[in-house]
């Protein structure tokens, strides 16, 4: 499939070619890790990403046990899920307020405290209210942080290889998963 698309790309002129008439799409992907490794924000942003991601998945692992143990109600479970992920779309789609207010690096630094303080609450409270509170308020603030990533890396990458970089940076992130 990618020889396919390759080879359409190139009928279609939408792959540069270079001196050897090959396409520049591996030069592409070799300028965005340069990138990656040379700036130092974009690459600590890529860091982050790649140690903050098993947050969630610890959760989505434990949570049905967990949620057994102290005997939350079934049906609370797939209403917490769906709270969440309604407050989740919520957050990521009015997060670019938070650059209004709020440095790139603080606002990593305090959803990741956030999320932190709700994992040690979690540990803490064994009240089947709280624990589907605390769940869901996690589950909203998973993966918040992305758009503004995002952001920060286009105004910051050169046009012709943006989506490069965010492809790489999201590879890196989904490698370590």
């Amino acid at each position: 499939s990618t020889l396919t698309c390759s080879s359409f790309a190139k009928k279609a002129d939408i792959l540069p070619e270079n001196k050897d008439g090959g396409s520049n799409m591996f030069s592409f992907v070799k300028q965005s890790f340069k990138l990656i490794q040379s700036n130092k924000t974009v690459f600590y942003l890529t860091i982050t990403g790649i140690l903050t991601l098993s947050g969630q998945y610890f959760l989505e692992s434990i949570y049905q046990p967990y949620f057994k143990d102290f005997q939350v109600p079934p049906y609370l479970i797939g209403l917490s899920l769906s709270l969440g992920t309604i407050l989740n779309i919520i957050l990521i789609k009015y997060s670019y307020l938070l650059e209004k207010y709020f440095t790139l690096g603080k606002i990593i630094l305090y959803i990741n405290l956030i999320l932190g303080i709700f994992y040690i609450a979690l540990g803490v409270f064994v009240s089947p209210i709280f624990i589907v509170g605390i769940f869901i308020c996690l589950y909203g603030l998973f993966n918040l942080q992305n758009p503004i990533i995002s952001d920060y890396i286009n105004g910051h990458t050169p046009s012709h290889i943006r989506t490069t970089v965010l492809s790489s940076v999201s590879f890196s992130r989904r490698f370590f998963q």
